[in-house]
């Protein structure tokens, strides 16, 4: 629209000078014109981003081509760029300003021999405030990056952003170091640094400063790499990598390197899947309390591909940590990690992992996991848990439609540590508490005790979920230290263990 704006005014001032202009004689230069360029405002040595620009008018009312135009600064501090220049065809001349560095107004005046010349202003502001944007408050593991690029954003004296402006990076304290050590800020007034984390754990501390403003200050802390856990939001993907940096844990004879995520399970419980699949490697997911308690595996999420893991699980409210790692020892490549919920349901014999203070409303069917004995088929769910030495089991199991049966299996103990059919004389309903003596993966078999029966349930499993919270940070988690127990995991499962773990010993 202002384009418009400009030719219809400017060809009202031609007919104008047409109707009223001379009538004989040579054509010379008799108006001057402003067309753009006034009233900028700039930083320090900013090149203003309009060039000014004039229009000569001749005698005849048309655009005069040929004449010296001057560009001269009358007040201020600045620099033109050309000092002189010809109208063209169109009439049109002009400059380009660099501004100086002192504050201010500053006046150019474009003039042509015997015309009244034309006033520019413009107006250099300085750097005023400089303010973190994001970035601060990091944690972040040794020898690794932060997570998040340290970003400013520097404003001018007029209160607007201000562009061109040099932000120098300096550790001030902590091992650490800034790529790059200097930038400029854009026309947001924004510039940022990343910043990669030294071996020795503590505080970090890295100084923003610009010339003639006071300097900001982003503070960080460095963890041991195996005790930093990466944010993470659950029902997102993200991508990852695992690197010779990364946690190095030793299990049985051999190392594995891991990456650990944070997972809150919000509600009053959750059923979720966790994903986790790689071309480079052949992927391993484990599930921690936040506590560092061990909780869930899985390797291969289908019995057979070895590539990719699929971890279930129905699991009380809380913070959790997610292990990312490898089947094989010390394998390194990228992967994709990724979470959602699902149904709350155990159909089809499904592997799904559980903790204590959960509530699960099922129904026992033909095409759930199936027992043969002497006394017929069972039909049945199956669950795992894992239980640490002193945790209380106690599990009920109550249905309108069936005779409830319960067992419990010792998994590495290959052993039945405990079952219930009635939990009292003519009581349909089952019960049954354990308290192991030592960690150990367990199977509970929820099921019926006669045969062939089929039929809803509700399934209460009692005591604290113990998914206690672990101090969190504005990207990462300073995290206790991870318990790897000493039983499944720590020897490495063969593969098909997610097949062993389906199959309850027999009756």
């Amino acid at each position: 629209m202002r384009s418009w704006r400009i030719r219809l005014g400017l060809g009202g001032v031609l007919l104008g000078l047409a109707c009223g202009g001379d009538s004989g004689g040579p054509v010379v230069p008799k108006t001057l014109l402003l067309i753009s360029g006034d009233a900028q405002t700039g930083g320090f040595g900013a090149t203003l981003p309009q060039p000014l620009v004039v229009v000569v008018i001749g005698s005849d009312g048309n655009p005069f081509a040929g004449a010296t135009v001057a560009w001269t600064v009358t007040s201020g501090v600045a620099s033109l760029n050309p000092t002189t220049s010809q109208s063209d065809l169109n009439g049109r001349a002009q400059t380009t300003v660099t501004l100086g560095t002192t504050t201010g107004t500053v006046t150019i005046t474009a003039t042509v021999a015997g015309i009244t010349p034309l006033r520019f202003t413009a107006t250099i502001v300085a750097p005023g405030t400089l303010a973190i944007e994001s970035g601060d408050a990091q944690t972040g593991p040794t020898g690794g990056a932060l997570a998040l690029p340290l970003r400013i954003t520097l404003l001018g004296t007029n209160n607007d952003p201000y562009a061109g402006a040099t932000v120098t990076w300096a550790v001030t304290a902590g091992a650490a170091s800034v790529n790059p050590a200097t930038s400029v800020t854009d026309t947001a007034g924004h510039a940022a640094t990343a910043v990669q984390l030294g071996s020795s754990p503590g505080s970090v501390t890295i100084t923003a400063t610009v010339g003639g403003v006071s300097p900001v200050t982003f503070t960080a802390t460095i963890v041991p790499v195996c005790q930093y856990v990466a944010s993470y939001t659950f029902a997102t993907t993200v991508t990852g990598s695992l690197t010779g940096n990364d946690c190095l844990v030793a299990i049985g004879g051999g190392s594995f390197y891991y990456d650990y995520y944070a997972l809150t399970v919000p509600g009053a419980q959750q059923s979720f899947t966790i994903g986790l699949s790689s071309t480079a490697f052949d992927a391993w997911l484990e599930l921690y309390k936040a506590t560092g308690t061990f909780l869930a595996l899985n390797d291969d999420s289908v019995p057979g591909v070895f590539q990719n893991s699929r971890l279930n699980a129905i699991m009380a409210v809380g913070n959790y940590v997610i292990g990312v790692s490898t089947y094989n020892p010390r394998e390194t490549g990228g992967y994709t990690l990724s979470s959602a919920t699902r149904p709350a349901t155990v159909s089809g014999c499904q592997q799904v992992w559980i903790t204590r203070g959960i509530t699960l409303s099922e129904t026992i069917m033909a095409t759930d996991c199936r027992d043969s004995s002497a006394a017929g088929v069972f039909y049945s769910d199956r669950l795992l848990i894992v239980l640490d030495s002193g945790d209380t089991f106690e599990a009920r199991l109550q249905s309108a439609a069936a005779n409830s049966s319960l067992f419990l299996y010792d998994l590495l103990a290959d052993t039945i540590v405990a079952f219930n059919d009635d939990s009292a004389t003519g009581n349909p309903t089952a019960f049954l508490t354990y308290t192991p003596d030592s960690a150990s993966f367990f199977l509970l078999d929820v099921g019926t005790s006669v045969a062939e029966q089929s039929g809803p349930y509700t399934l209460t499993i009692a005591g604290p979920a113990g998914a206690a919270s672990a101090a969190t940070h504005a990207t990462g988690t300073e995290a206790p230290w991870l318990r790897l127990p000493a039983l499944g995991p720590a020897r490495r499962w063969p593969k098909f263990a997610g097949e062993e773990l389906r199959r309850a010993p027999g009756r």
